[in-house]
Formats: structure tokens, C-alpha cells, sequence
């Protein structure tokens, strides 16, 4: 049989029928739109001249810029079609020149193999290079121009170089705004290797491209403002992650060092700064003084908590008296901003200034009430809704309105918004997602954050420090021993120890970003001028470019001072480390990495947990299984540890091993990840098949157990781990009776939820579903296909959709008999809901098509469809089921079946589509071979069409079914003659009655009476009556329905006297039916006396009369000469009449 798309170009009635059958899988595309452009076609001309440029043997150089010239005149008026031909015909004249000395080359000897794994990594060094060069290319020639003559060795590069340059820019107008973009990056991509190369601090390369590319540099940086403005938010994201590593607890014990040591670092500093420049600069008004000395108190949280974070020293005390001293400074910035407009002499001196001041504290108690009470009641709610969904863009984008809406309604409030960004992110530690979140936003703060390093390179005017420098050097070292003094003096009196006060005072010392907003405020109001202004920002940016190396200084000086007073000084660097981490960390058995907290997660922990085994860490992505292990006091975290920033918090290389437990997918990109950064971890993970265990095995996994049972996996583990076989048989036996217990009760529990079912009580199964959970029993996936099939029996099919996600959220995966019951009770909904059922299927659909390919076969999955396919045909929703049938399943993997096609063709045939069914019959083929049952619901549906072509289909289909060696069934006939009844073609359907003996199929009943329905519609009631008659004779039992056809048969035929006869044969098999047509025939024919005398007889055989009888009868009454004989019939038969 041809195929469909074929079949659809032969008739112009077949073309038409077909758009509204195939949608996307059949369309086609238009022929004009694979045409090449013409463009394309004029690069023979180039070649040829190119060829002649690189033959004459000139530099490579020149030979390229010929190239470029030749696609030039070939045509090409687009840039993409030009760079492709330059880029094509370089590349062969660099083959070119390469095959001069082609003889020498042949000569050589063939270098041995390079290893794989090191060639593949020099590729992707040299790769990375190649684009780095390329982005910072592309932006200097960007925002060059091409405006002036670019210096190149060489005449002929000189030549042609800036015509080049010119050519690209009037042909990328708008790459002049990716020019910021291109060069940034390109930058970038630069500084972090080469620092770690040099072993620096990534943030002294920052500010010098800041330097380079900045105003004072360069000047290729366009829009200045622009990026510090988007760099702010790199310290936004900074604090906020800063927040994550603490908790409301760890903040609250460090009031001491926030309101102690912050308040008087920030305070006596201000003072002896302000009092040394009044004393360099007595013309310096009370109001500048006091700006300079705040603006110079202020440190830079972004550069000193990177270089904590760096060097994992965040932890330790001198990292929180640090932090400690940054937050103060913080919540100082606004009290000095409300002063600054105060200080230029706005009348109302102290009150003015204490109703500001007021203000500002009243605004700050409202923005951390705000952001406390809405992250207390509504944060973990909604990262519990969203976690819970599945989706990762949806969990990142609530992340990052968290950060802005907690910036937002501080800076909104008057407030620092790294104040709320970090207030937002100690809320958020609170809860169990902060792991997670933290792994989420760490690209977006790296990235910002590197970006606000280079605007502080922005803001060094160099021409400033040229003149001034005999004033901002002694200003710039004065500021810093002075800083430095302060906060070493008071960090002893606040009881920190002597290298923690040096290492503490190193990082203060330097100033800090919010000196920009103040100094710039003070200018912008004339309280400074505009030199003063230049100078304090210098000052504060060659501090804060100088701050990794006095760090440096200082870390090397405290490391002297632990030295000399012995190793019992050195303080921890893990204090903030969690419970659960210390618990992990500290064991000597070391610790166990486990991937997945379902059943066979659970049971590995409990085999660790016995006896004291070894210790283990549990990341897990179900937002309900981590909470309710938390709450049993587990260390389960909620996070996803493919990502490497929650590899690197969890420090999971120490790990002794890591197991894996989750589906195939998950287990696949975790191996993956894993070996990509810790290729010699040892690993234990669970295998679905034999094959899934052989593709784990080329990643270098320890051991693969493909098993199904989590105990016999839990021993792989343990085996692994070295536990003696004694024990680990011991253990095993012990949780095989626990498990075995447990099955018994699963057992029973869904006998007892099955029995409701089949007894129609629906909600009694979904109670008692629901108690075992209360009992604390385990629920397991046959308890909830029970109650989905009783939810379908009781016709309830919102309780049964609703049990899939819940079986989800206790992370139980539904298998083929809880969907197929799921889908099967979409169809039992009623007309009036069908908007709602076509919700539930297709969010039903869209969950098969993802389960199915998961944990269940190929066979399983087309099963499932085959469910759903069936249930949108009995619903008479034919299109859901052909859009499941063409474009629903995945087209790699499942492919559907016959049971599939047929289910989707006697939708159709429900549908009166006789069109598309023919149409999908013959789409069938290959997997899908099409067999009796296909061919019988394509003949019922031909009844549906034209009369006048329905003959020549059904007898065409049935040659084709004899053509296929498919024997035609009884069914397949039956089909067939009910297509004769539908269009009255009762000569077709004798000669299918000819076919069916020529095949020896005995003719049945049900053939009987559809072949006599269609000889009634025609009035043949002679060739009716010799049907009747034959199958009589064939020994088959006539019908009801087969009587009362002929009868209505001889109605049409005037033959009123043969309807008496075949209704009153003895032990005629009669019903209300044939009575009717009997009266009907006798009306007809004016035997109105007949037709009545029919009535008692009716009643004497136990019939009730229908409507019809009533109406036949009354017809007959007025037939009648004398409506008074009539009456008095009806009173006689005690009818009456009301």
C-alpha cells in the first residue's frame, strides 16, 4: 500500500481532506524556501581571481586582504556572505603555502598518536584562547571604527588593513553597541587564567583592564555609566550569597562585633581622619571634614569578602569580626547620606538634623520588618511551591527575585540595597534551599561581581594621580596605617587574638565603593570641590586596587605571630560549618556521598546508621522528601550536586564514596558531573538493565549493581566499603525481615483499597489510602493503582488526577497500571465537563510521554498510549486521539502499534469521519501492520459516507484485505453490511453475502438483520423475504430486530398481509418494534380494523406500547369511516382517552 503522504497527492478530494488530518506531520514545506540565494552562486568569479593573487606568491597577509577584496567585487552585498567566501578562500591559500614545501613534508615521518584526553584538553586551551582573542579583537575594531590609519608591520598590511576596518564598520552599524559587550569579555576571558597563572588575586587583572579600557586608559569603553551601573548589582548578589553561609543565629551572636567593634572602627576613624585634614587643609569647611573622614572610614565589602571567600577564611574569627565591621558600615551609609544635604547649611540646624535622622531610622526598622516578616511567612511557601514543580528556569527566576526585590525595598526605603541583599539571603539560609540557591546565583555573581572590579578601574584618573601625586601618595599610606592602627587596637580589646586583629586590620584598611556615593553626593551639593572630590576618589581607588596585597602582608604577618606563640593559637576555619557537616567530617570511617532519598536511599542510610557504620551526606532534589528527613534530624540537603559550586561547599572529593540511587536519567548526568571533576572517586551506582549497566562502566564507576531489590544494593555498597561479610550478611538479614513486614502489610492494604473499588465506594478507598500515612506505614504504587481504579469505577475523575502528582510528592514513580487506570477514567467524564477533561488528559499526555520513557519499557509506553488513544476515542474526542497517534509519542524511541491505530480508528468511525479514516488506515505500515480489527471499523465507518461511492470503498477494501492474506472475519463482514444499512446499498450487500460463502464464513444473526435493515430502506421485501426465509432454512435463529426488518420490508412493498403472517408465526421472536411496523403497514394500506386488532395482541404478549404504537394507532384511527366505531374500540380495549 502506498504511504499517506503519497496517497495524499493523488486526488484532489484526498488533498483537501488531508490538512485538517495531518497538522505538522504531513504538511510540507514550499519549495521556494530551500532555494539558495543568489548571492551564493557569484563566488566562481572570486575564486578565480583570488587564485591568480595568492599564485603570485605574496604574504599571507596580502593574499587575505586579496581575498577579502575578491568576495568583495564577486557581489556580495551581506556581510555573512562575504566573511564566508574570505574565510573559504584563506583557508585555501593557506593550503596553498603549506603545499610549497609539500615534497619536505611527504618526507617526513609520522609524529606517534597523542593521548586522547591531552589532546582534547590542549584543543580546548587553544580554543578558548583563539575566542578570547577573537571577542577583544572584535571589540577594539568595533569601537575604533575604522576611523584613522591602524599602525601595522609592513607596507601592504598598512594598505589594506584600515579600508578593511572601515568596510566592517559602515556594514555593522549596530555592533557599535556590542562593542562594551565584546571587549569586557574578551577581557574577561583573559585576566582569570593568566592570574591563576601568576597565582594572584584575580581582582588586581580586573582593575587593571579597568585601567586599560577605562576613561583615563584607552577610552574604548563607550558607555561608562552604564556598566556601573549594571556592576552594582555584582555586589547586590555578592552580599546576598554572603548572607546564605549565615543563619539569624549566627548573625544575632555577632551583634558584639557589628554594633562593638564595627561602630567604634567607623567612629574614631572618622575622627582622627577628619581632625589630621583639617590639620593638612585648614581652608576645609566643619561640613567637608566631615565627609572626607566618613568617606575615608568606609572598606570595601565586595573586595574584602571575595578575598575571604577565596581563601575560605570566611569562617574564621577574624572573618567575622571583618564581617562584622563591613555590615556596620553598611547601616552607616544611610545616617551619612541623610547628613551630607544637612551639612550645606539648611536653616533648622539640630532639629532638621534629628528629624532626618529619625527618618532614616524609622525607614530602616520598616525595610528590615518588611523583608524579616515577608521571608518568616511567605518565602519558604513559595520556594516549596516552585521546587516542587520541577521546573529549574522557574526555581532560578524566583531566586533572582528574591535578591532584587530585597535590594529593591531598601534602596526603595533610603536604605543600602546590599543591606537587603544581605538580610534577604540570611532568611533564605533558613530554610532548606540555601545550597541550591547559592549553586543557582553563583554564575550571575561572579560575573557582576567581576564586572564592578572593573568599573572601580574606571574610576582611576591617571592624569589626576600625575599631578597629585606628591599628595596622594602620603595621603594614601596615612589613611591606611591610620585605618590599620584603629582596627588592630580595638580588635584586642574585643578580644580577638593578635594575628586575627592584623588580618582583621588588612582588610579594613583599604577603602571601600560607598566613598563614591558620598564623595559624589557632597560635589554634586558644593560641600566639596570639585579637586577635593578628585582627590578623595584617587585615594579610595588606589586603596582598593592595593587591598589583595596588604591582605597578603597581613596573612603573612599573622602567620608570624601564630608562630611564634605555638600551634595551639590557630583557630579554626570551619566555625560556621554546620552540625551536620562537623558530625560528617569528623568521622574516622570517613564519609558517605548518597545521591537520591527514595527507597533504596533510605535503605542505605539505615544499613550506614546501624552499629555505627560510616557517615554519610544525602542530596536530594524532592523538596518534601529533604524536608521530612530534616526533620527526623537526617542531614539531607536539597540541592543539585552535578553543579560544581555544591561540590566544591560539600568538599564531596574528601568523600570516601559516592552511591547514586536515582532513575536512569539523574543517574546519568551525576556520573557524568562527578567524573568530570573527580575522576578517581570511587562510586557505587544503581543499574536499570544490563545495559545501562554497561554505559556506567565506560565512566570508571567502581561497581554497577543491577538489581531491583535496594538491600542486595545497600551490601554492594557496604562491600565496597570494606565491611567484613560476616556483618554485612548479618545487616542484610535484619532489613530483609523489616522489608518483608513490610510488603505484607502493602499486600494487604491494597487488597482492602481494591475491594472498595469494586464495591462503588470510592471515597472509603481514598480514606483508607490516606490512613496508612497516619499510621506511619509506607504507601507504595499498587496501593495508589488501586485507588485510581476505584476512582475511575466510581466515575470520579478529579480524584484520580489528582492522585498522580501526590504520588510524586512522596516520591513514588506511577507505573503502567496507575496510569492506564488514570486515562481510563478521563473517559468517564460527562458531556458538560468535557473542557476540564481535555486539561486533565492532555497535563495526562505530556506526564506519560515523560514517565514512560523513564522507568518503563518501550512495549509499556506504547501501552500507555494505547490507553489514552482508546480513552479520547469512547469520549468521542477523535482529534486528541490522532494528535496522539501522528505527533504525541516521541519519535525516536516509541513508535505505535496496531492496538494503537486501531483504538485511533474507531475514534474516528465514532466521529462519522469516514475521510480520515481511510486516510490513517492507510497511513498504517511497518510496527503498525494492519489486521482484521482495522479493516472492520474502516468498512462501519464507509456508512457514514456518500452513498454513492460507499459500494465501490467497501468492496475495494475488501479485495485489499484478501490482497494482504488477511481474512476477512464475520466482523469484518458485519461491518460491511451495517456500511450497506447506513446507505441503503442492499445489492452490495448481497453480493458480500456471496464473498462470505465464497470464503466459507457462516452467516450469522447479527449479518441477517443488518443485510434486512437495508432491503427495509430500500422497500425490496421480496428479496427480504427470501433472506429471512434462507436463514431459516441455515438453521439460525431470527432475531427480533431480524423480523421486524423483514416486516418493515413488506410495509414499503404494500404488503400488508405478509407483515400479519411473519408477526403471528408460531414462536416468532417479536417485540414493540415489529408490532409498530405491523401497524404501520396495515394504516398504509387502509386495514384500519387490522391495525387495531394488533393492539390487544401486543398486550397479550407482555409488551409495553411505546409512543410510536400510540401514534401508529391513532393514524389508524383516522383511516376509519365512522370516528364513533373508533371510540367505542378504544373504550372497549379500556384505553380511554384523557
Amino acid at each position: 500500500m502506498p504511504g499517506l503522504g503519497q496517497s495524499l497527492k493523488t486526488t484532489p478530494l484526498r488533498q483537501s481532506l488531508a490538512k485538517p488530518l495531518t497538522g505538522r506531520v504531513l504538511g510540507t514545506r514550499s519549495d521556494s524556501s530551500w532555494r539558495r540565494p543568489e548571492r551564493f552562486q557569484k563566488k566562481a568569479a572570486a575564486g578565480g581571481r583570488f587564485s591568480q593573487v595568492a599564485a603570485a606568491g605574496g604574504r599571507f597577509s596580502q593574499v587575505a586582504a586579496a581575498a577579502w577584496y575578491a568576495s568583495k567585487a564577486a557581489g556580495s552585498q551581506t556581510l555573512r556572505a562575504r566573511l564566508r567566501g574570505w574565510l573559504a578562500m584563506t583557508a585555501a591559500a593557506f593550503q596553498m603555502r603549506r603545499s610549497r614545501s609539500g615534497a619536505a613534508v611527504q618526507t617526513r615521518s609520522r609524529p606517534p598518536a597523542r593521548p586522547v584526553e591531552g589532546w582534547s584538553r590542549r584543543v580546548a586551551v587553544r580554543s578558548a584562547a583563539v575566542l578570547a582573542g577573537l571577542s577583544l579583537f572584535a571589540g577594539v575594531a568595533v569601537a575604533a571604527g575604522g576611523s584613522g590609519a591602524v599602525a601595522a608591520g609592513g607596507s601592504g598590511v598598512a594598505s589594506w588593513w584600515p579600508d578593511l576596518l572601515q568596510d566592517l564598520w559602515s556594514t555593522i552599524p549596530k555592533a557599535r553597541d556590542l562593542s562594551d559587550t565584546l571587549l569586557l569579555l574578551g577581557a574577561t576571558t583573559f585576566v582569570i587564567p593568566v592570574m591563576k597563572l601568576l597565582k594572584t588575586s584575580p581582582i588586581i587583572g580586573f582593575l587593571l583592564i579597568g585601567l586599560i579600557l577605562g576613561p583615563s586608559g584607552c577610552n574604548l569603553i563607550t558607555h561608562v555609566e552604564m556598566a556601573r551601573h549594571a556592576a552594582e548589582f555584582g555586589i547586590v548578589f555578592f552580599l546576598f550569597e554572603t548572607g546564605l553561609e549565615l543563619s539569624v543565629k549566627k548573625v544575632i551572636s555577632m551583634r558584639s562585633d557589628v554594633f562593638g567593634l564595627g561602630m567604634a572602627q567607623f567612629v574614631v576613624t572618622g575622627a582622627l581622619i577628619a581632625g589630621f585634614a583639617s590639620r593638612i587643609a585648614p581652608s576645609l569647611s566643619a561640613g567637608a571634614l566631615v565627609v572626607t573622614g566618613g568617606a575615608l572610614a568606609m572598606s570595601s565589602s565586595a573586595f574584602a569578602l571575595q578575598l575571604l571567600r577565596e581563601n575560605g577564611q570566611l569562617g574564621t574569627r577574624y572573618g567575622q569580626a571583618s564581617l562584622g565591621v563591613l555590615l556596620f558600615q553598611d547601616l552607616a551609609v544611610v545616617p551619612l547620606l541623610v547628613l551630607v544635604p544637612l551639612l550645606v547649611g539648611t536653616p533648622g540646624g539640630g532639629s532638621t538634623l534629628a528629624s532626618a535622622l529619625g527618618k532614616a531610622l524609622l525607614k530602616a526598622v520598616l525595610a528590615m520588618g518588611l523583608i524579616c516578616g515577608a521571608g518568616h511567612f511567605l518565602l519558604r511557601p513559595l520556594l516549596y511551591f516552585v521546587k516542587r514543580s520541577g521546573s529549574s528556569e522557574a526555581f532560578l527566576s524566583v531566586t533572582l527575585g528574591v535578591v532584587l526585590l530585597s535590594a529593591g525595598l531598601t534602596q526603595g526605603l533610603g536604605l543600602s540595597d546590599t543591606l537587603g541583599a544581605f538580610v534577604g539571603g540570611v532568611l533564605v539560609a533558613e530554610t532548606d534551599y540555601k545550597h541550591q540557591i547559592e549553586a543557582d546565583i553563583a554564575p550571575f555573581r561572579g560575573m557582576l561581581l567581576g564586572l564592578f572590579f572593573v568599573t572601580v578601574g574606571f574610576s582611576l584618573d591617571l592624569r589626576v594621580l600625575a599631578n597629585t601625586w606628591l599628595t596622594v601618595l602620603p595621603l594614601l599610606f596615612g589613611v591606611l596605617a591610620l585605618k590599620a592602627a584603629v582596627v588592630a587596637g580595638f580588635g584586642l580589646s574585643f578580644k580577638l587574638s593578635g594575628s586575627s586583629s592584623v588580618q582583621t586590620a588588612s582588610l579594613i584598611a583599604p577603602g571601600g565603593e560607598f566613598a563614591f556615593v558620598v564623595v559624589g553626593l557632597a560635589e554634586r551639593l558644593g560641600l566639596l570641590s570639585p579637586a577635593t572630590a578628585s582627590l578623595l576618589v584617587t585615594t579610595t581607588v588606589l586603596s582598593m586596587g592595593l587591598t589583595p596585597l596588604i591582605a597578603a602582608a597581613g596573612e603573612a604577618w599573622a602567620t608570624k605571630i601564630r608562630s611564634r606563640r605555638g600551634p595551639s593559637n590557630v583557630e579554626g576555619r570551619d566555625q560556621f560549618a554546620s552540625a551536620d557537616m562537623d558530625r560528617v567530617r569528623k568521622s574516622k570511617e570517613g564519609f558517605v556521598v548518597i545521591i537520591g532519598y527514595s527507597d533504596m536511599g533510605r535503605t542505605i542510610c539505615n544499613m550506614l546508621d546501624a552499629e555505627g557504620k560510616a557517615k554519610y551526606i544525602v542530596f536530594e532534589n524532592d523538596p518534601a522528601n529533604a524536608s521530612k528527613a530534616r526533620s527526623r534530624g537526617l542531614p539531607v540537603f536539597l540541592a543539585d550536586c552535578t553543579k560544581r559550586e555544591v561540590m566544591e561547599n560539600f568538599k564531596i572529593g574528601e568523600a570516601k564514596m559516592v552511591v547514586v540511587t536515582t532513575p536512569r536519567r539523574d543517574t546519568n548526568r551525576a556520573v557524568k558531573a562527578i567524573r568530570q571533576f573527580h575522576p578517581k572517586l570511587p562510586m557505587v551506582v544503581r543499574a536499570e538493565d544490563a545495559d545501562h549497566q554497561r554505559f556506567l562502566e565506560t565512566w570508571n564507576v567502581k561497581a554497577v549493581v543491577p538489581v531491583l531489590i535496594s538491600v542486595r544494593f545497600g551490601g554492594a555498597v557496604l562491600r565496597n566499603l570494606g565491611y567484613p561479610e560476616d556483618e554485612i550478611q548479618a545487616l542484610l538479614q535484619e532489613q530483609l525481615s523489616i522489608q518483608a513486614a513490610e510488603a505484607f502489610v502493602a499486600k494487604e492494604g491494597t487488597a482492602w483499597i481494591n475491594s472498595l473499588g469494586r464495591q462503588q465506594h470510592w471515597d472509603k478507598a481514598l480514606s483508607a489510602l490516606r490512613g496508612f500515612a497516619s499510621h506511619g506505614l509506607q504507601r507504595n504504587v499498587f496501593m495508589y493503582g488501586a485507588a485510581v481504579a476505584a476512582c475511575k469505577r466510581g466515575q470520579q475523575w478529579v480524584p484520580a488526577l489528582s492522585l498522580l502528582p501526590e504520588m510524586r510528592l512522596h516520591g513514588i514513580a506511577p507505573d503502567l497500571v496507575t496510569y492506564g487506570a488514570a486515562i481510563a477514567a478521563c473517559a468517564t467524564v460527562p458531556e458538560k465537563s468535557e473542557k476540564q477533561w481535555q486539561i486533565g488528559l492532555s497535563l495526562l499526555a505530556a506526564a506519560v510521554a515523560e514517565a514512560a520513557l523513564q522507568p518503563l519499557a518501550v512495549p509499556s509506553a506504547v501501552k500507555i498510549y494505547g490507553i489514552a488513544i482508546d480513552a479520547c476515542s469512547k469520549v468521542s474526542q477523535w482529534p486528541w486521539a490522532l494528535d496522539l497517534i501522528l505527533s504525541g509519542m516521541p519519535p525516536r524511541r516509541v513508535v505505535a502499534d496496531t492496538i494503537c491505530y486501531n483504538a485511533a480508528l474507531d475514534g474516528l468511525s465514532r466521529g462519522m469521519q469516514w475521510h480520515r479514516t481511510l486516510l490513517l488506515l492507510e497511513q498504517m505500515g511497518g510496527e503498525a501492520n494492519p489486521n482484521s480489527v482495522s479493516y472492520s471499523i474502516t468498512l462501519a465507518s464507509c456508512g457514514f459516507g456518500p452513498p454513492a461511492s460507499a459500494g465501490k470503498v467497501t468492496m475495494a477494501l475488501i479485495e485489499e484485505m484478501q490482497a494482504r492474506h488477511i481474512s476477512p472475519s464475520a466482523s469484518s463482514f458485519s461491518a460491511a453490511l451495517v456500511a450497506c444499512e447506513r446507505t441503503g446499498r442492499w445489492q452490495l450487500g448481497l453480493q458480500l453475502l456471496r464473498e462470505m460463502k465464497a470464503v466459507n464464513l457462516r452467516l450469522d444473526a447479527a449479518c441477517v438483520s443488518t443485510l434486512l435493515g437495508a432491503m427495509a430502506k430500500a422497500q425490496s421485501w421480496d428479496w427480504a423475504l427470501h433472506i429471512f426465509r434462507d436463514s431459516a432454512h441455515q438453521g439460525l435463529h431470527a432475531r427480533a430486530t431480524a423480523r421486524a426488518a423483514a416486516i418493515a420490508a413488506c410495509e414499503g412493498g404494500w404488503r400488508w398481509e405478509l407483515s400479519l403472517r411473519l408477526l403471528r408465526e408460531p414462536g416468532a421472536d417479536v417485540d414493540v418494534v415489529a408490532f409498530n411496523t405491523a401497524i404501520s403497514a396495515c394504516s398504509r394500506s387502509s386495514r384500519w380494523e387490522q391495525a387495531l386488532r394488533l393492539w390487544p395482541e401486543l398486550v397479550e404478549r407482555g409488551l409495553q406500547p411505546s409512543m410510536v404504537t400510540f401514534g401508529a394507532a391513532a393514524s389508524a384511527m383516522g383511516e376509519g369511516q365512522d370516528w364513533r366505531v373508533s371510540l367505542q374500540l378504544l373504550k372497549q380495549l379500556h384505553l380511554g382517552l384523557s
